[in-house]
């Protein structure tokens, strides 16, 4: 599978993981023991789930936006931003909107080709990824 850019994810599948069918307690062992196929798997899996069942594909990624939504705040900035405008407090509004448009560049940010060569460096560095580490906020509040 092809992918713009140099991306180490795009390597093919290792042909163990291919003739045998994987259970959960394999996925969790392979993240554990081997970040980087896990990585791969993931990757792959994730492109081949858009391919192979783009409804299921779909309803993932809505939940994962709908949580990253609600989590962040965005919600609750829009129905605030609802309320100021149609109260005339076009002041307040413009705040709204202002931390609406700074939280869209950070996610803009986070989903840029510069921070994916900034993960796959760090990534790169460490042997074991530590999954408690965040990567700056994404949240409005």
């Amino acid at each position: 599978m092809k992918r713009n850019g140099p991306c180490k994810h795009s390597r093919p599948i290792p042909e163990v993981m291919v003739k045998n069918p994987m259970s959960i307690e394999d996925i969790k062992r392979l993240a554990k023991e081997d970040p980087d196929a896990f990585v791969l798997l993931y990757f792959q899996a994730t492109s081949l789930l858009v391919e192979v069942d783009p409804a299921g594909c779909e309803f993932l990624m809505a939940g994962i936006m709908l949580k990253t939504f609600r989590e962040s705040g965005f919600i609750v900035a829009l129905e605030q931003l609802r309320m100021r405008l149609s109260s005339g407090d076009f002041l307040g509004a413009m705040e709204r909107l202002d931390s609406i448009r700074d939280w869209s560049r950070r996610i803009e940010g986070l989903a840029s080709q510069e921070r994916l060569q900034e993960l796959l460096a760090e990534h790169e560095k460490a042997a074991v990824p530590d999954p408690t580490v965040r990567h700056g906020s994404s949240y409005l509040m």
